[in-house]
């Protein structure tokens, strides 16, 4: 019985002999056989007879192993490799450092994709740069804090960069697939860290306040918007609430914030920081599809880099805002669509024509041809303001307290967009002005007659259209309520506007082809530019001049240096008195370090200098007794500070006056005047009127400095 009951047993441990089952892929290779593919297999002296593999371009393994120990084995040759690596990286420099990483990203891309040609189901998933150096790059919470706890501050630790990718080592269920994020979500992922590790570097680059971030908007949109109107503070706000990327970001920000600290003591320190992160935000920026927050922080940040002197820069910086128009549909001509919105119509227009302003005064200081030349008119936008909404003068505490500072009584009107437009109306004329009398040198005398008339003719109708409380009258201007800076800035324009179309033709008063009205004209723009700087400087702190000031001030200076010799008395004396006013607001600008302004007030002051005639110069008549009378009494104290030497100050280029970058400034480019001698012009000037060819009006230096906002 026990020998039955054990026969089975006997049975089933010592099975009978049989001959071993042929397997169907047994002789072909291992990558033939994840792929269920017969081979030829080797041949007798081991050589792989396999024509598969090296038509994939992977080696032909042999003898073949089972899956699961082939990926154990992969798995512990690359844990080998990484922990090479990181002990190579642990001890390695920071170049050297970024040197492995780099090599091991490339050499992963390479296997990845190796493997995607040679491998079957578990082969790894092929993963883009972007993916790898967002791997590199992410540390999560968990692995900061349990596996350095105690790691003080600024240590490096370059196998928390490493560790995350070894997670991918673990043999996983192939069965199931995560659910992996969207490309765009992990390249914003991406980028976000990366710019959170270029700020990391310094605490300055974190945001301001609440109030310091209150400070600058109240700062900003009080005096310097009302000059190009960039933003509409209602839909900046709205959007900063809504979160609206559309109309407000991180960059926009920052632009705004480094163009406005640089008028508040309080926050001046922070300038650089502010445009420094302004900076860095601009390259993950342009990785987004356009948006009008994008073309506006453009167009603030080229602003800034004008201020410090990258006039090149903020040349190309312009250029971008520009050519991002074309995605967003602003044109000079745009016509809105049903389907826009009040906030994107707004939008929409004033980006352009702001642009555009912005275009106009930078090519005048650079003279290089401006970007956008329309013909154009703008649209109204005086219809979008409310005539309740007053101007009035922001202060912060620290200045109530340490400067002098006027607070009118009577708040006048704002009027931004009605002057806004008109500003770009002024501008076109300024435009066509360079364009046909500057630019366009060959002309014939008759052509250029038949021009000046016409498009005085224009400017006078256009004038009569400008409201009243915008156009100032000179003569005729209540004393209260004072009209806002950017009204007393506009009404600049066109003075300096007249004295562009004008002071070429002051010699020809005598020809055939003499423009009439050049003298009375030029004398009038200068005289009224002198009543705009005296209500400017009794209202406003001169450090809030601008650009475009300094060049009314020049322009309305190089008129009055022909009247102070001038043989009516009392035409000399009124000229000398606005010449006082004027370099006295140029030496203002020497006084906030503008080298460009330092140079022509120089030379301005050296030619009061030269005027005096010396003892051998004076004749019988006793004439040049009454220009050194006029010129002794002229005030130019505010002067004697500023120091610079004329001679290198002004030259001419070698070959065509155009101002050459880096080099000495050359002034009078055939934008803005011909190749001439503005040395010997200045000293030649007021005692030889035969020699004082000065035919054309030199453009102002540009060099760094000079206070665009």
């Amino acid at each position: 019985m026990a020998d039955v009951q054990e026969h089975p047993a006997s049975v089933a441990q010592t099975p009978p002999p049989s001959k071993p089952a042929k397997r169907r892929y047994g002789a072909s290779c291992e990558a033939c056989r994840r792929r269920k593919r017969r081979c030829d297999g080797k041949g007798a002296n081991g050589v792989s007879l396999c024509k598969y593999c090296p038509q994939a371009g992977i080696p032909c393994v042999f003898p073949p192993r089972s899956g699961e120990a082939s990926r154990i084995g992969r798995a512990y040759s690359e844990l080998e490799t990484c922990k090479e690596l990181l002990f190579g990286l642990a001890r390695a420099s920071d170049d050297d450092r970024e040197r492995m990483l780099s090599k091991w990203i490339t050499k992963q891309e390479e296997s990845g994709m190796s493997s995607s040609r040679g491998s079957g189901s578990d082969r790894p998933t092929k993963r883009a740069r972007r993916d790898s150096i967002s791997t590199i790059m992410s540390t999560t919470d968990e692995h900061n804090t349990s596996e350095h706890p105690e790691s003080p501050v600024g240590e490096v630790h370059p196998e928390k960069d490493i560790a995350p990718t070894m997670h991918g080592l673990i043999v996983a269920d192939h069965n199931h697939r995560p659910v992996l994020p969207s490309i765009d979500n992990q390249y914003d992922q991406t980028l976000a860290r990366l710019i959170d590790f270029a700020c990391a570097g310094s605490a300055n680059l974190g945001p301001p306040t609440v109030d310091e971030a209150r400070l600058m908007l109240d700062s900003y949109f009080c005096w310097q918007n009302p000059r190009y109107m960039i933003l509409s503070r209602p839909i900046l706000e709205m959007s900063i609430q809504n979160i609206d990327e559309q109309f407000c970001s991180e960059f926009l920000l920052c632009s705004l914030y480094a163009v406005a600290s640089r008028h508040l003591p309080e926050l001046q320190s922070r300038t650089d920081d502010f445009s420094i992160k302004a900076h860095i935000l601009l390259a993950a920026e342009l990785c987004k599809p356009s948006s009008f927050a994008t073309a506006q922080g453009l167009i603030l940040l080229a602003a800034n880099l004008a201020t410090q002197g990258s006039y090149s820069q903020s040349w190309n910086i312009t250029g971008l805002a520009v050519r991002l128009f074309g995605d967003l549909g602003c044109t000079a001509d745009m016509v809105p669509s049903a389907d826009m919105d009040a906030a994107e119509v707004l939008s929409r227009q004033r980006v352009y024509w702001t642009a555009y302003v912005w275009d106009k005064s930078l090519s005048l200081a650079m003279s290089r041809k401006p970007t956008l030349r329309t013909k154009t008119p703008p649209p109204d936008f005086s219809v979008l303001d409310d005539p309740v909404n007053a101007w009035k003068p922001f202060y912060t505490p620290f200045q109530k307290a340490t400067q002098r500072v006027h607070i009118p009584p009577v708040f006048p009107p704002s009027n931004e967009m009605t002057t806004f437009y008109h500003v770009c109306l002024a501008y076109q004329f300024l435009d066509e002005i360079i364009e046909e009398i500057y630019e366009h040198r060959e002309r014939r005398p008759l052509q250029t007659r038949s021009f000046v008339l016409d498009i005085r003719d224009r400017i006078i109708g256009w004038q009569g259209s400008v409201p009243p409380e915008i156009l100032l009258d000179t003569e005729d201007i209540p004393e209260l309520p004072v009209p806002p800076p950017h009204i007393i800035e506009f009404n600049l324009l066109v003075h300096t506007t007249w004295i562009l179309l004008y002071r070429p033709f002051l010699t020809e008063e005598d020809s055939a082809t003499a423009i009439p009205h050049s003298t009375t004209a030029c004398q009038k723009s200068a005289t009224d530019i002198h009543f705009l700087l005296r209500l400017y400087e009794s209202n406003y702190p001169l450090s809030r001049i601008f650009y475009l000031i300094i060049y009314a001030a020049f322009c309305s200076a190089t008129i009055d240096m022909d009247l102070i010799t001038d043989e009516d008395t009392s035409v000399a004396a009124a000229a000398r008195s606005r010449l006082e006013l004027t370099l006295r607001v140029l030496a203002v600008g020497c006084k906030y370090d503008l080298p460009g302004i330092q140079k022509s007030v120089v030379a301005l002051r050296n030619q009061l200098d030269k005027t005096k005639p010396s003892s051998n110069a004076i004749s019988e008549d006793k004439a040049p007794v009454k220009v050194e009378t006029e010129l002794s009494a002229l005030d130019i104290s505010p002067l004697l500070h500023v120091t610079y030497e004329p001679s290198s100050a002004f030259s001419t280029s070698p070959s065509d006056g155009e101002f050459v970058f880096g080099e000495p400034p050359y002034l009078g480019s055939p934008l803005f005047g011909s190749s001439v001698d503005w040395n010997r012009l200045l000293a030649e000037h007021c005692s030889s009127k035969e020699n004082a060819d000065l035919d054309n009006l030199p453009n102002w230096p540009a060099e760094a400095g000079l206070n665009f906002f």
